[in-house]
Parts: structure tokens; sequence; C-alpha cells
């Protein structure tokens, strides 16, 4: 399994996280933690910096770089809490059909049931 990371949702990630209300609700999200973070993302992550731009998302063009990272992959999870995409899970799936679109908790039940308990 991989994670795959473009330069757009890196840079999207370091906005949201250094955001004074996000800090705020998350005290410890200090800068030396989301350098670190960011840090790990880039050393474990498959970085792709030609992403197309085939898919687009009516409901939250926003979204869009996250859908086309995934359809150019061939990914077969996009993990997220967006609404939009949760939400729009059903007819994304007409369009790239392989992937499935979770959150956070639904994705770990699907890594544990597919590699067991130890995840």
């Amino acid at each position: 399994m991989e994670l795959y990371i473009s330069s757009a949702i890196l840079a999207e990630v370091q906005d949201v996280i250094g955001r004074p209300q996000i800090r705020a609700k998350f005290q410890q999200l200090t800068d030396d933690v989301v350098a670190e973070f960011v840090a790990r993302i880039e050393r474990i992550a498959v970085r792709v910096d030609e992403v197309g731009t085939g898919i687009t998302l009516a409901r939250d063009p926003k979204d869009e770089p996250y859908l086309n990272l995934a359809a150019d992959c061939q990914a077969d999870y996009l993990v997220s809490r967006d609404r939009d995409l949760l939400e729009g899970a059903a007819s994304i799936a007409e369009t790239i059909t392989n992937l499935r679109i979770v959150d956070p908790v639904a994705f770990l039940a699907a890594i544990r049931a597919q590699f067991g308990s130890d995840v």
C-alpha cells in the first residue's frame, strides 16, 4: 500500500494545519510538530507533481486535486473527513470505479480486515 501526495495537496495540508483556528483547537500543533509531520509525509509518500485535471466536482472544486490524484494513481482509497467527498462518494464512484472514499475510522477498519488486527 502506498501513500500518494502532490505539491498542491501538501500545500493545502500545510495551510490548513497552520490556520489560527486549527492551532487554537489543537494546541499540540506547534510549528515543530507540523514541520516534522510534513517532513514525514515527504519521506514516506510517493510524490506526483504532474496531476491531471480530468475529474471535476461542481459541488466543491477545491476537492478536485484529491480526486485527480486518486484517479491518476489508480488509488483504492481516498481517506478524508470532507463531507463533500464522503457524501458524493457514490456519484464519484461512477467516474473513478475502483476508488473508495472513506473516513479515517472506516479506512482503519478496512485495513484491519485486509491485513489483520495488528495494524
